[in-house]
């Protein structure tokens, strides 16, 4: 929501360049896959206030509305600026497990009816101040804060029948999660330069805080054939306190040369201590037992340092930047009520290549090679139980490790408008998701694994072209293979899949103060792991107009309009045959109103990246 903030108060004038980095050099965080957007402002010395007031409202199955203030202040050599954001909102999900147990003659059908409702108020906070020191020499702090209540009100049916579709018996499960969840992050940047730009040197100190108790109670009761009532009634109710340290240190380093090429080096230093405590009780006619077999108190603890060095040259027509980076981890996790502990230790090398040259006046080329590690979240770590109902639960599995990722990448260019990548990702040790299931029991449990080998070849397309002056269309297509080795139950496995993608993004100038937009997706089944994704599309579309002084802009939108897109699957290997589909509120008819106020010539604050961003994302 911040991004998109930003976003939407910056206008173009304002702006001096905007990066998309596909492949990240060294200097980022090795992890993910994804790439990085640096939008860079321009200076600017006038002084004032500006900023912008919002608000929205969105239909879909539930209502749902929001409204935020953003303020910017600068004076002399001080900025500084806040904003405050809330939401009202109401979801849900539908979800459908179909699924076998046994064998031959004793095969029981599983179907799972699952109805969840989400309410959840997000509120968004953030106080930044910016002082120009000297010319050469910035500091800025930055405080962002979220505080989420969320409460969730489920209903579960699991019917369990025969071969011939006789229903054997059934139970229904109520449950009410209730979810509080606030985190504090703050940032100190200090950022000195020489006196003709050519060298600078930054330092970053982060500190963040999550804060989240969770509480969840689940009632079963059981049925007969006939769908009498068993007389039996399980209980639980659990707790889920936790709490997420995180503190980090980075310094950065880059200087130019008059030759044209320029050297980064620098260092980080970050330290995560995740403490969950979940405790079960098991309740029976209003008097509450502790279940020492599920309650376990988990601790861990991980520390990562990293060094990094870029060299980047351009030539005449070309350009060069190679760059590694080396990352040390150390992680330790305790389970406080059993007395196992684990330590893993890894010291891992991350080089990067980028070289782009012009062939020609309209051709260019480009190769990027680059390593990365994705490592498990801190939550798939802890060896808790969550329970969806009596026969279906999510584990954490402590001896999960990172996955690592090689890409290599050849791209063409034809005027800048057309681009066509070539590329080839092979992950070892990939995480994910298992479904073990217990034949005796009925009993199904999700997990994290660590699989052999991920690959994928991929072939994808882009185009941005305009058919007409008042028309702007960027259309995108990729097909690619994915390919899956590993164990599943004590047996090698091999599984391979073609899929592709299609999208078509287009906007309409209606009137100089009225655009429109029409946006299309389309993606085909695709092999995730051991799940088949189901295919799935999405139509949106919606109408914008600002006023002539682009203070004020009124938006209409509607998303997914036929209502294609959905979640869930397919697995089917070895002994498992299970189906899933889900549904959700995603056909979604939103109202949205802007109003930018104050002095236009007012520079909007600088976005920062925070030194913990990658800590962050492994927080969910």
């Amino acid at each position: 929501e911040d991004i998109a903030v930003l976003l939407r108060s910056t206008t173009s004038e304002e702006i001096e360049q905007v990066e998309i980095i596909t492949n990240p050099s060294a200097k980022y965080d090795a992890a993910g896959t994804a790439g990085v957007i640096n939008i860079i402002l321009r200076k600017n010395e006038k002084e004032g206030l500006n900023g912008s007031a919002r608000a929205n409202i969105q239909q879909g199955i539930y209502f749902k509305y929001g409204t935020g203030l953003s303020l910017n202040y600068r004076r002399k050599k001080w900025n500084v600026y806040g904003s405050y954001n809330i939401q009202d909102r109401k979801d849900f999900t539908n979800i459908t497990y179909d699924q076998s147990f046994g064998q031959a003659e004793s095969v029981l059908i599983s179907r799972q009816e699952s109805n969840r409702i989400f309410n959840v108020v997000p509120q968004n906070f953030s106080l930044g101040i910016d002082f120009n020191a000297t010319d050469n020499l910035d500091i800025n702090f930055l405080f962002n804060g979220a505080a989420t209540n969320f409460n969730s009100p489920q209903k579960n049916l699991t019917t369990f029948s025969n071969l011939q579709g006789d229903v054997e018996s059934s139970a229904f499960t109520r449950s009410m999660v209730d979810n509080l969840n606030n985190n504090y992050s703050f940032n100190l940047n200090v950022v000195k330069v020489n006196d003709d730009k050519s060298s600078r040197l930054s330092l970053n100190l982060d500190y963040t805080l999550y804060d989240r108790d969770n509480d969840q109670f689940f009632t079963t009761e059981f049925f007969d054939e006939n769908g009498s009532p068993t007389g039996e009634l399980n209980q639980l109710r659990i707790e889920i306190p936790s709490n997420i340290d995180i503190w980090s240190v980075q310094g950065d380093y880059s200087k130019t040369f008059e030759n044209n090429s320029a050297i980064e080096v620098g260092g980080k230093w970050s330290n995560v201590v995740n403490d969950n405590f979940p405790k079960f009780f098991n309740v029976d006619q209003g008097t509450e037992t502790l279940d020492t077999d599920l309650t376990n108190h988990f601790v861990y603890d991980e520390t990562i340092s990293a060094l990094y060095a870029d060299y980047s040259k351009e030539f005449t027509g070309s350009s060069l930047k190679v760059g590694l980076r080396m990352e040390n981890t150390v992680g330790i996790g305790d389970q406080k009520i059993t007395n196992e502990r684990f330590k893993r230790t890894y010291l891992e090398f991350f080089p990067t290549v980028f070289f782009q040259t012009d062939i020609s006046e309209n051709h260019a080329m480009s190769f990027a090679y680059g390593r990365r590690i994705d490592r498990p979240s801190y939550n798939d770590l802890n060896p808790y139980r969550l329970f969806l109902d009596q026969f279906s639960l999510w584990e954490g599995n402590p001896m999960l490790g990172p996955q690592f990722t090689s890409n290599f990448e050849v791209s063409h260019q034809y005027k800048r408008n057309l681009v066509s990548k070539l590329s080839y990702t092979r992950t070892r040790d990939v995480i994910s998701d298992i479904i073990l299931q217990n034949d005796d029991t009925q009993v199904t449990t999700q997990t994290k694994r660590n699989l052999n080998t991920f690959s994928q070849l991929n072939l994808s397309l882009s185009a941005s072209f305009k058919p007409f002056d008042w028309w702007n269309s960027n259309a995108s297509g990729s097909i690619f293979n994915n390919q899956y080795e590993g164990v599943y139950l004590e047996e090698d496995f091999e599984l391979d899949r073609l899929g592709f993608l299609i999208s078509n993004n287009n906007t309409f100038k209606i009137s100089p103060q009225i655009n429109a937009n029409l946006n299309l997706r389309y993606n085909s089944e695709a092999l995730t792991g051991i799940e088949e994704s189901l295919s799935s599309y999405s139509i949106s579309t919606g109408v914008t107009r600002t006023s002539e002084d682009k203070r004020t802009s009124i938006r209409v939108s509607i998303s997914d309009i036929f209502y294609g897109r959905r979640g869930g699957g397919v697995t089917l290997i070895n002994s498992l045959d299970r189906r899933s589909l889900v549904r959700f509120d995603s056909r979604v008819l939103r109202l949205s109103f802007t109003y930018n106020f104050g002095k236009n010539t007012v520079p909007r604050a600088k976005r920062r990246r925070s030194a913990i961003d990658e800590e962050k994302n492994r927080t969910f």
